[in-house]
């Protein structure tokens, strides 16, 4: 299976995926004699993995199981096996790790016999672990990008600019980035926030404007309470309010707050998915209506 906007998680083992994801699984089980007499033998096995790019994890799940019956007298045993090999996500300013990929490994195998209704099991595990006990919290914001505002109309009349095309990422940096870090781009430009997840948005406004649409995050009187699963783990994130700030670019210091204001300082979120539908991310368009990423590079049809 081939996904290009994520795969959930699986069987509350194998964690969730954004974005571009692999993902492969196989079972099988034979069965020799007759169950319904009780004298049988059945063995079997599974195994499912993952596969993601951003940041790199792999993981897999792998499963045996087998019990021998003899009328009234069963013995079996299963066992199972996670093993999960991935880039540790770094904030910024920490440094970076010394090994790029962290690996963990659990294992479990259990036996039983059970004669009448008297049942005994026993279990034995193993942990292999070089990732830290918790992991670590998701950045919220990926990055900021700049789209291209075509004025195109009609079909072939697009030809000064990309149409609907990212012409680069913001700098993200402490400190003031020089000239020539940076993208230059016309000045009617769309930057777009892209989020790890959506967020809860009550109240949040955009140079005191709200946001047109919806965030696509999960109500929070909801049966989740406004959750997101990501694998075993759970978020929730709140965004209360965006703003651009002009600033000087010789010092970094604050030339103009209040460059637009009201009606001219729109923002809208765009979504993956519908609204009724989960949304693993979540983009917020500034300074546009448009209520999607390609308004006019995607022609529509009757």
């Amino acid at each position: 299976m081939l996904e290009g906007d994520g795969l959930p998680a699986y069987k509350e083992k194998l964690d969730a995926i954004e974005g571009f994801a692999v993902g492969i699984g196989a079972a099988a089980a034979l069965v020799w004699g007759d169950e319904e007499d009780g004298l049988y033998l059945r063995v079997g096995g599974a195994m499912d993995a993952i596969l993601g790019f951003s940041p790199f994890i792999l993981e897999g799940l792998f499963e045996v199981f087998g019990e021998l019956r003899l009328y009234v007298v069963s013995i079996g045993a299963h066992a199972e096996l996670f093993v999960s090999v991935r880039e540790p996500v770094v904030e910024q300013g920490e440094p970076e790790p010394e090994d790029r990929l962290s690996l963990y490994i659990r294992g479990e195998a259990c036996g039983h016999i059970r004669i009448f209704w008297i049942k005994l099991e026993g279990c034995v595990e193993i942990t292999i672990s070089s990732a830290p006990d918790e992991p670590p919290i998701p950045t919220l914001v990926k990055k900021l990008s700049i789209k291209s505002r075509s004025p195109a109309l009609a079909q072939g009349t697009g030809t000064d600019r990309p149409i609907d095309a990212s012409l680069g990422d913001a700098v993200e940096s402490d400190e003031v980035p020089t000239l020539a870090e940076l993208t230059i781009v016309p000045v009617d430009s769309i930057p777009f926030l892209s989020l790890e997840m959506p967020v809860q948005d009550e109240g949040l406004t955009f140079f005191g404007n709200s946001i047109g649409g919806a965030s696509g995050a999960p109500a929070p009187d909801g049966p989740s309470e406004g959750f997101i699963a990501r694998g075993e783990d759970k978020y929730k994130y709140t965004l209360h309010s965006v703003s651009l700030t002009r600033i000087n670019p010789e010092d970094g210091s604050v030339v103009d707050t209040t460059f637009v204001s009201g009606s001219d300082a729109p923002a809208t979120w765009w979504l993956l998915n519908d609204i009724s539908e989960p949304n693993p991310t979540a983009q917020l368009g500034l300074m546009t209506w448009e209520p999607t990423a390609a308004s006019k590079a995607i022609e529509k049809t009757e």
